[in-house]
């Protein structure tokens, strides 16, 4: 699998870019959110932030994705040191949260959301696979 990952087309570029498309990633997600705030009214958006599932994880969501924002910078980076990684890998928990959130918004696709997520999940099982390959490597 290791192959067939560092053949794909513009794998590379993405790897380089990866921080970029998280930092844009959740500025959309915060946009989103203050659109969403702005239509639905205050009083609406504390009612659902406390009763509907969809919009608490959301707000699991949008916490994480701040979290990798804010600390997704170079000076972050030196501070935080190999605590830093550490913390993007919380990416793997806010993305799911997301596609759950997009799951049970009944204004979307149900195709879209199944492409959108079985392809999260296929990147996500072959990084696994490639990772439990290289510390099996590394052990033996």
């Amino acid at each position: 699998i290791t192959r067939l990952w560092s053949s794909v087309p513009g794998r590379n570029w993405l790897i380089k870019q990866r921080r970029y498309l998280g930092v844009a990633s959740f500025l959309y997600a915060a946009v989103h959110t203050l659109y969403w705030i702005q239509a639905a009214g205050i009083r609406r958006v504390v009612q659902e932030s406390v009763s509907d599932f969809s919009i608490i994880i959301a707000w699991v969501s949008l916490a994480i994705m701040a979290a990798l924002f804010l600390t997704s910078n170079e000076t972050s980076v030196r501070n935080l040191g190999p605590n830093w990684k550490r913390l993007q890998r919380w990416a793997y928990v806010a993305i799911p949260l997301g596609i759950l959130h997009w799951f049970f918004e009944v204004s979307f696709d149900a195709k879209t959301i199944i492409i959108y997520g079985g392809a999260y999940l296929v990147v996500s099982v072959g990084r696994l696979f490639v990772t439990r390959w290289k510390w099996n490597k590394a052990e033996a």
